[in-house]
């Protein structure tokens, strides 16, 4: 059972990282990736802003980005489209939906501002609302396609959550 979060003036700033994980002995159990004794968030061994083989830099153009036969289509707050070698990789744009009083809205995007572009990562903010939470989204992908999206919630008055 989730427990109700309380919005206010920030309501919370959540991690969207999804990885499906099994091993030979069964399911792997729960890793809690906000442990502050785990370095790998903050730590620099390793980075680069070299582009490794076999990708190439990526091309932003206006709401795309593209690299290696793949093209992301930012619209909202998540990719609306990714095509890679001529295939749609999506059914339908991917959206953020909030649970409110028993009631699922869709978080409906209002803007999204493009920032620092460079060969090797692509950083943008995209803006929504589903009634009185306000919602950002602050993202940025890699050559690899990798993709990072931190959100916030905030709202003027507390509000109650029942799921997102």
């Amino acid at each position: 059972m989730m427990n109700p979060m309380i919005a206010s003036r920030p309501l919370a700033t959540v991690l969207a990282l999804l990885t499906a994980v099994a091993s030979a002995g069964g399911p792997v159990q729960p890793y809690d990736l906000d442990d502050p004794s785990e370095p790998w968030r903050t730590s620099r061994s390793g980075v680069t802003r070299k582009i490794m083989p076999p990708y190439t830099p990526l091309v932003h153009e206006g709401r795309t980005v593209s690299s290696w036969g793949r093209t992301h289509t930012f619209d909202g707050l998540f990719p609306s489209r990714v095509v890679s070698q001529s295939q749609d990789l999506l059914h339908r744009p991917i959206a953020l939906q909030i649970k409110q009083n028993g009631q699922w809205r869709n978080v409906a995007a209002q803007r999204i501002e493009f920032g620092a572009s460079a060969p090797d990562r692509v950083e943008f903010e995209a803006f929504g609302a589903a009634g009185p939470v306000h919602v950002k989204a602050a993202s940025w992908i890699e050559y690899d396609g990798l993709i990072r999206t931190d959100l916030t919630l905030d709202g003027e008055s507390p509000v109650t959550i029942d799921g997102l």
